[in-house]
């Protein structure tokens, strides 16, 4: 059995680096924890001072200042929202979540500049997550560059080969152990996920068809 220790070990060395792990006691982690528990079970007003008083003793924890713009933004209190994100920010330029949210939050005010300096940022180090990329396009569809947009968005819709191609996978191996009843499923979803132009598309068909086929 996998013990607490290694948990703890594990998800500190997931956090933001902005918080050294000599500065995120075990007690503190417990704390961050539990207010992420209160916020997953809906009481966000005890999770929001859970993490201010976390905020309070780490002022560098950028997940944890993530949570807290996350709840004023919830809570319609954009002011107190954007001040936490860009302070988070200004701590940890890489912390992408914040990044997301904070260009949501321009967008939501008619600020499309603003939030396009933001994800352009983020893009220089996550060039390939397509949430930042469909954000661009969003910024570029609020400006008015509806060529641009298109071609971020189309940017976004490669990935959704890439997911296919796990679905296939997954589908290929199932059919190995004579598991069809699961096999069509996942090759039900990679055709959803493909483009009916794409190269594959009319091969994943026919294996599907074929095996509905023998299945009947």
């Amino acid at each position: 059995m996998i013990s607490f220790r290694y948990i703890i070990f594990i998800l500190v060395t997931a956090l933001p680096l902005s918080c050294s792990r000599t500065e995120l006691s075990r007690d503190l982690l417990q704390q961050y924890l539990r207010a992420k528990s209160s916020y997953i079970r809906g009481d966000v007003d005890e999770a929001l001072e859970q993490f201010i008083l976390i905020e309070q003793k780490v002022p560098h924890f950028s997940a944890n200042s993530f949570m807290i713009g996350k709840i004023y933004f919830f809570k319609e209190d954009y002011r107190k929202a954007e001040s936490t994100w860009s302070e988070a920010l200004r701590y940890n330029t890489h912390h992408t979540d914040s990044a997301k949210w904070l260009s949501r939050l321009h967008l939501l005010e008619a600020q499309p500049d603003r939030a396009e300096d933001l994800i352009t940022c983020a893009l220089q180090n996550n060039s390939e997550d397509p949430e930042l990329l469909i954000l661009m396009g969003k910024i570029k569809w609020a400006q008015e560059n509806f060529s641009q947009a298109i071609e971020f968005y189309k940017k976004a819709q490669l990935f959704e080969e890439k997911l296919a191609e796990a679905r296939i996978d997954l589908a290929e191996i199932y059919r190995d152990f004579g598991l069809i009843d699961r096999t069509v499923p996942e090759l039900e979803r990679a055709l959803q996920l493909l483009d009916q132009e794409s190269p594959i598309y009319h091969s994943v068909h026919s294996i599907l068809s074929g095996l509905k086929e023998v299945d009947q």
